[in-house]
């Protein structure tokens, strides 16, 4: 009996900081998401300040574009929206080719 009052005491804990943790990113603007996104990837590929800009405003144009898929939600099949999705996935990974050198691409995924 003791071990599931603790158990339940734990999942309880881990809930709770996880939901806050999801509620606090939730709030987040958009902008401050795509800079943290930027800064990860600035760190992860070493990136050079004007790639950084440039990664910036790619990641920028790939979240307006979703919240604008996003919007025609209703409009759209479930299959147009994932075609669509995966669409403005390769142009994201198109326009980081331009950027990025092989060394950086490989530490991404993208080949």
């Amino acid at each position: 009996m003791k071990r599931k009052k603790i158990f339940i005491t734990t999942l309880v804990v881990f809930a709770i900081l996880f939901g806050t943790k999801s509620l606090l990113w939730a709030q987040k603007s958009q902008e401050d998401r795509i800079s943290r996104k930027t800064e990860h990837m600035a760190k992860k590929l070493d990136l050079s300040k004007v790639q950084k800009e440039e990664v910036y405003s790619i990641n920028l144009k790939k979240i307006k574009a979703r919240q604008d898929l996003k919007s025609t939600k209703s409009e759209m099949t479930r299959k147009e929206r994932k075609e669509q999705l995966t669409k403005l996935r390769f142009e994201w990974k198109n326009e980081l080719k331009t950027i990025l050198d092989e060394a950086q691409l490989k530490k991404l995924g993208i080949e």
